[in-house]
């Protein structure tokens, strides 16, 4: 994360050439990364503004039986002691997006998160993950980032 999100806001412009210049560019990376997610945490409130968690059906109607991935993330002890990590990966059209979403609800009801930072590979998914977020009544809550166009 610390060399793809630096790179990516165009704190370097591009990827370091020669192994001699990661030195270099690990200090500068690192200060960039804080100076990022220092952004992005200031988007967020201290504490969420979230109503409690009650099923998946409030969330998605439309899903009728969760996929496994969405059954794993509802079954998941979220009540351990400081940070989590949580990383969900699956095939397309496996649900991904609506696991993660629960997942995130799960922890902001119960006080573990405030926010959500949505990381995607491409440009182009940007637009269809947005609108799959504003129906949700969630797009003007979320902060969605890609990496830029390079050409």
């Amino acid at each position: 994360m610390a060399l793809w999100m630096p790179v990516t806001t165009g704190h370097h412009g591009r990827p370091p050439d020669a192994i001699q210049e990661l030195d270099h560019f690990r200090q500068q990376d690192k200060d960039a990364a804080r100076d990022f997610l220092l952004r992005v945490k200031a988007l967020f409130p201290s504490t969420a503004n979230v109503s409690v968690f009650t099923g998946i059906e409030t969330l998605f109607p439309f899903i009728q039986h969760p996929t496994p991935l969405q059954q794993k993330v509802l079954e998941l002890d979220i009540n351990m002691d400081g940070a989590q990590l949580f990383i969900l990966e699956d095939v397309t059209g496996a649900g991904k997006t609506e696991a993660a979403l629960i997942l995130v609800h799960r922890l902001m009801a119960a006080g573990k998160a405030q926010g959500l930072y949505f990381g995607l590979p491409t440009m182009a998914v940007t637009p269809f993950k947005h609108n799959n977020l504003r129906l949700l009544g969630l797009s003007n809550k979320v902060l969605l980032c890609s990496p830029r166009q390079r050409g």
